[in-house]
């Protein structure tokens, strides 16, 4: 999971942390990144697809308690 304090979101800290995910992952040669975000957060969804990720159409249980779905999205590092 991640999660960026709202002060620090103007200052581009999650692009950051993308960043840097996807520079580690190209670094250790891995073809796809793949995650998962709570179906109800439009706003990380929309974070991720600026990212350049896309929603792959797969859902999952995130936790059943509370009935919550989390879609999964992915993108091509090579």
């Amino acid at each position: 999971m991640m999660w960026v304090s709202p002060s620090s979101r103007p200052a581009g800290v999650g692009a950051m942390i993308v960043g840097r995910l996807l520079s580690s992952s190209r670094d250790i040669q891995l073809d796809v990144v793949r995650l998962t975000v709570t179906d109800t957060n439009r706003r990380a969804i929309a974070f991720y697809q600026k990212c350049g990720f896309f929603l792959t159409g797969e859902i999952e249980d995130v936790d059943l308690e509370r009935n919550l779905k989390g879609v999964r999205m992915q993108m091509k590092v090579t």
